[in-house]
């Protein structure tokens, strides 16, 4: 779900019409995966925590049609 979503904010990034919404979306991108490496892979709680906040952020993204 987290490489979705960074692959997401990477297109609005591409398509952001000055350089300051461009940094924005670099900065979400950045923050996605950063998110993921923090996470161990063997903490469930943890990891089921990110993937509902990333599925959260991609349905947002999505109902406003990004």
């Amino acid at each position: 779900m987290s490489t979705e979503l960074a692959a997401h904010y990477v297109v609005l990034h591409d398509e952001a019409s000055d350089e300051y919404e461009r940094h924005c979306w670099l900065e979400r991108v950045i923050d996605v995966r950063e998110q993921k490496r923090a996470v161990a892979p063997t903490d469930r709680d943890a990891l089921v925590r990110c993937i509902e906040a990333w599925t959260d952020a991609l349905h947002g993204l999505r109902r406003i049609g990004s």
